[in-house]
């Protein structure tokens, strides 16, 4: 689900298959593609999916049942591998692009969460949760750097440079902190840069 919405993929879906000893080789009994939306988070999709699943099986079983078993074997040429993600894979890295940090905001939504560093006024590094949704800006800076308000897009939030273009984050948790929106954290935390 994360892999799907962070590479930008239009769709993703259910599949049933049969059971064999290497992963995920099964040959096919049932496919059903889902759309994923523009918007959507990794939550939100589960949680469509999770819906949809026992409906699908319920299908593939039918099916066996009645005997129209086709097995459709898998190309393997467009396999593609989703490692396990760790706690460390949300780390924000400000020089991607802000297309691509936005999809990753929305894929680790909630497991594993977003964030970034900061540091608080006495100079100790901070983890900040970032929470979707974000909004991709064409203002430009250094990766990482605050930006000032400016026409092009919110008039709240904290615009933060990226790669190509910027985000503005609406909502975000700073360490030892409730969720909150940008606007408190700014009024809370003097911060020039994210890490």
């Amino acid at each position: 689900i994360q892999a799907a919405i962070q590479n930008g993929d239009e769709e993703t879906g259910w599949t049933v298959m049969h059971v064999v000893k290497a992963l995920d080789a099964g040959d096919v009994i049932l496919s059903k593609p889902f759309k994923i939306a523009e918007d959507e988070t990794a939550s939100a999709l589960h949680d469509r999916l999770a819906e949809a699943g026992p409906e699908s099986l319920l299908e593939a079983l039918e099916l066996l049942a009645s005997g129209a078993d086709e097995r459709v074997p898998q190309d393997e040429s467009l396999m593609t591998y989703a490692p396990k993600l760790e706690r460390e894979h949300g780390r924000i890295d400000w020089s991607q692009s802000a297309e691509q940090l936005e999809r990753t905001i929305r894929a680790y939504h909630t497991w594993p969460g977003t964030f970034t560093t900061f540091q608080d006024g006495k100079g100790k590094e901070k983890r900040l949760k970032v929470y979707p949704p974000v909004t991709v800006i064409a203002q430009q800076g250094q990766p990482g750097q605050l930006l000032p308000i400016t026409e092009d897009g919110p008039s709240e939030g904290i615009r933060v440079a990226c790669g190509d273009c910027a985000l503005v984050l609406h909502e975000v948790q700073a360490e030892g902190s409730r969720r909150m929106s940008a606007g408190d954290f700014l009024n809370g935390f003097s911060v020039e840069n994210f890490g």
